[in-house]
């Protein structure tokens, strides 16, 4: 079974779920946000030592704040809990 997602399948979807959690206060930005048309795979690893290529990631989205620059990260499940990964 293919398990591949493409990121502008899934836009309208997580743009929804997005401003849903905004609206109810569930997540508080307090500037207008762009998001990064794309999935980013956040790595993390046991040690501080050197950087390990390849291993554990969570799928992730980005937003950038238009004002401020400040960059949001969210973990895509935590955005759309239902999606299969």
């Amino acid at each position: 079974m293919d398990n591949q997602k493409n990121f502008s399948e899934h836009k309208d979807e997580i743009l929804k779920a997005l401003n849903e959690k905004m609206s109810k206060g569930e997540i508080k930005i307090q500037e207008k946000v762009t998001i990064v048309e794309g999935f980013f795979m956040q790595s993390f690893q046991d040690t501080l030592q050197g950087i390990q290529l390849g291993g554990r990631t969570v799928p992730s989205i980005m937003l950038v704040g238009e004002e401020s620059g400040q960059i949001y990260f969210f973990a895509l499940k935590a955005i759309l809990p239902n999606i299969q990964i």
